[in-house]
Parts: C-alpha cells; structure tokens; sequence
C-alpha cells in the first residue's frame, strides 16, 4: 500500500524533505501529547527500555492505521531509510521513524510496563515509571490490571506519595479509582504501608490519615467517582472505602496521640454507621461455598479479607468510643461485629489451609492477612504481648502466601 502525502499531510505526519519545515501538529488533540522526559536511571536495562518506549513505542502509538502500516511495509523499508517521517509533539519535540518490524521491533505496552516496573528500585526509577505510564496512557485506555500493578508494586517498593500523586493526576494518567481493583489495592498498601514501614508509629499513623483524606477527597473528581447523583452502588457509598480513615483515626483516639482529632473520628464515623446495611454486609463478608485450591478463587478469599477487616475493625473502635452524634440505636452494632468477627475468621482459616498444602516458594512482602494487621495494631499501640501470642514466622508465611 502506497501512503499518499495528502494523507500524511492531513495527520501531520510528514515526509522529512518534503515538508522538514513545516509544524507538524495543529489539531487539539495533538496538541495535548507530549513526550516524557525521563531523569537518569538505576540501570543500562531501564535505560534501555525507556528510550524504546520514548523513540518508538509512543510516538508510534499516536498514528493512525495508514501510518502504522505504512511504517510497518517492508515495501517501504528503503524509501523510509532515505526519507524517513517525522512527528512532532506539543512539548516541541520531534522524532524520527523509519521502518519498524511491529513483531521484533515493538514489545506490547504491558510488556513493557511489566519489565520496567522489575526494574525499578529508587525513587527515580519510580518518577520514571509514572512518566512512562502518562505517556502511554496518551490517547488510549489503560488496561485494568496494569493500573492495579502500577498500585500495587509502587507502594510496596516505598513510594506511596508517587503513586497518590499520579492517581490525583487521573486526567493525564488515566489511573482511575473506579477501574477494577485500584481502590481497594490503594487502600489496603497504604494501610500495610502506615502499618509496617515506619519506625515511628506515631507518626506514621499521622502520615495515614493525610492519605487516606486525599483519597476521600479525590474520589469526588468525575474521573474517578464523582458523579452528582450518587448511585446505590458508587464506591463512595461503600463502608469499606471509608472504614481505614475510621480506624486509624480511632487508633490515633486510643493511643492518646491527638485528642483533638476526636472530632475528626466522629465525623467519620457518623458517615460510616450511616453507610451500614447489616444484612448486605453479612452476605458480603461471607465466603461462599467455592475451592480454595483454585487460584481465582483464592483471589476471591483475598478480596474480602481485605475489604472488611478494616470496616470490622473501625466499628470495634467506634462501639468502644461512641463518639457524639452517631446514631448507634439505628444499626445493631454488635451483632454486626460478631458476625464480621466470624466470617473473617472462617475465611482467614479456610485460606491458611489451603495455603499451607500449595505454598511453594517464599511469600511476597506484600499484603497482610487480618492476624498480621491485629498482631502489628496491638505492637504499634505499644500493648505488650507474649511471645506465644506473637504470630510465628510459619503462620505469618501460610497466610501471606495464598496471595496471588
């Protein structure tokens, strides 16, 4: 197929001797496309890989298909190699494209995501990788599960600020709240985050409540969840969604570090114990009758263990402070914390038996069963406890690992 200059010139992808002088992007949409500027690297190998995704891999992500195939012609591989095309960027940059075979040539964008985040280490690294997933995001939709390991892996590489700073940035990064399980991985590392990482757990747990109000507070954006009319299924009306805030505010009560956020906590939970359904809440909480031994299936386990401790949590501290204008009449209380209490623990069991006949290999450092967040919440508020109630490395590994 023969690409004709009126096409070329209509895109503004141009032949570089016929039109070397020319500005390349007029239209609006190319004016919103730029290229990442990346800082220096850990290593050669991300080096590498950055370079390709700026040379190649989104610059050739905003042609049309005329233009791929054109690029993409072996026929045109010699007339290319004298004539190469140009593309110009909003950030007045230009790039130079010649023949690209898109089998050896170009990795898939997941791919390329993938291998980048394994090789980050610093912080540089990672304020590279949210550039690079800006610019692929450029004009595309992002896939779920990359956004949820963009989530996942850059809290626990340490870098919780890059990542709430690049889900903020929801217009150019197209990281959304409302796509698969982005919320519910955002909240969860920042908790094991506060939890673990921190050698003043004062201060950490100060560090949590900022984030977790900048997570309330950005789920009002319409790119994440903000629509006006609030529908029976928003995640704004989700008690999960607001029960860490709950918690570690009611922890912060407990431990005698702020009083005066004691307002604060009963604000939230005022918004909390408005939010409870009782009866959805139990057959939420409650694993179905499914096999463990299958890996979506454990996944399924995971998910909720996630989801609900927190709340059962965050209604333990609010029934043991019954802060000022709750409504504790309206919602039978304890008879929801038992049966959270007891659907967790069924879960948490039925999980750590399988886990211990298919764990193969060392657990990832990553999420935390709801025995490691009890046994951490009891050593960050300074409550003494024996070594026999101490988790032992073995439990620890069994319920960590079922993970996927």
């Amino acid at each position: 197929m023969r690409l004709s200059n009126s096409i070329l010139r209509q895109s503004r992808v141009l032949p570089s001797k016929l039109y070397a002088q020319r500005t390349f992007s007029t239209s609006p949409q190319w004016l919103q496309r730029t290229l990442p500027v990346f800082e220096e690297s850990s290593s050669p190998e991300l080096h590498n890989l950055l370079q390709l995704a700026r040379e190649k891999i989104i610059p050739i992500a905003a042609l049309n298909m005329d233009q791929k195939k054109y690029l993409f012609s072996p026929r045109n591989k010699t007339t290319l190699e004298s004539d190469p095309l140009y593309i110009e960027f909003a950030n007045d940059e230009a790039v130079q494209l010649g023949y690209t075979n898109p089998l050896t040539d170009l990795p898939g964008k997941f791919r390329l995501f993938n291998e980048a985040t394994d090789l980050a280490t610093t912080k540089e690294d990672w304020q590279n990788v949210s550039r690079l997933l800006k610019g692929i995001a450029q004009g595309e939709r992002l896939q779920a599960k990359l956004q949820e390991r963009y989530i996942r892996l850059g809290i626990q590489a340490g870098h919780p600020s890059i990542v709430l700073g690049t889900v903020e940035a929801v217009e150019g990064s197209k990281v959304s709240l409302k796509v698969g399980e982005n919320l519910l991985y955002l909240l969860e590392g920042l908790r094991k985050y506060g939890f673990w990482s921190a050698e003043d757990p004062e201060e950490a747990s100060a560090w949590l409540v900022g984030a977790y109000t900048r997570v309330i507070t950005m789920m009002e954006h319409r790119k994440h969840c903000g629509a006006k009319n609030i529908a029976k299924d928003d995640l704004r009306r989700q008690p999960w969604v607001l029960a860490p805030l709950v918690e570690i505010l009611g922890l912060r009560l407990k431990a005698g570090w702020d009083s005066a956020e004691k307002s604060a906590f009963g604000l939230y939970a005022a918004r909390l114990v408005d939010m409870l359904d009782v009866e959805a809440i139990e057959n939420a909480s409650s694993l179905p009758d499914i096999d463990l031994s299958i890996p979506k299936n454990r996944a399924v386990a995971k998910r909720l263990l996630l989801r609900w401790e927190p709340v059962y949590s965050a209604l333990e501290l609010i029934q043991e402070f019954q802060p000022q204008g709750v409504q504790l009449e309206s919602v039978p209380l304890s008879r929801l914390i038992e049966s959270l209490s007891t659907n967790l623990d069924r879960t948490l069991a039925r999980s750590k038996e399988v886990a211990s006949r298919t764990v193969e290999r060392d657990p990832p450092a990553s999420w935390l069963s709801p025995e490691v967040v009890r046994w951490t919440r009891y050593t960050t508020l300074g409550r003494n406890i024996s070594d026999a109630e101490m988790p032992t490395t073995a439990a620890r590994d069994s319920v960590l690992g079922f993970s996927e």
